[in-house]
């Protein structure tokens, strides 16, 4: 009589063990990512910064959205001015100075021009 009983409880707890669980790696892998980055890296942009005029000035000159470059700070430097990645990039943006003019000054003669309106 004990035997079944055990038997009858090891069952239930079996049954109550098995929910419904994905063995496709693929959607294992998409909630490890979405976990990770939802829960764990999710940062937001300080509202207010040492460098608001300079964003500000730089968004109005190129017609881009300011929120674009404050994120790009975030994610290069975290508003570090002093950031020095291993490849040499410098700064909040994190220009290499063998980069830094070749997309939004690659065009001789028209430095200051935005390549936008270079096309």
């Amino acid at each position: 009589m004990k035997f079944k009983s055990c038997g009858v409880v090891f069952i239930i707890l079996l049954i109550g063990c098995s929910s419904k669980q994905s063995n496709n790696p693929k959607t294992v892998y998409q909630n490890d990512y979405l976990r990770y980055f939802m829960e764990e890296q999710t940062e937001s942009v300080p509202s207010k910064t040492p460098y608001d005029g300079v964003i500000k000035q730089a968004a109005q000159r190129y017609a881009i959205d300011k929120n674009l470059i404050r994120a790009i700070i975030k994610v290069e430097s975290n508003f570090r001015v002093n950031a020095v990645s291993k490849s040499n990039a410098i700064g909040l943006m994190q220009v290499k100075a063998s980069t830094a003019g070749r997309d939004a000054y690659g065009l001789q003669g028209k430095a200051g021009q935005t390549y936008h309106e270079s096309i």
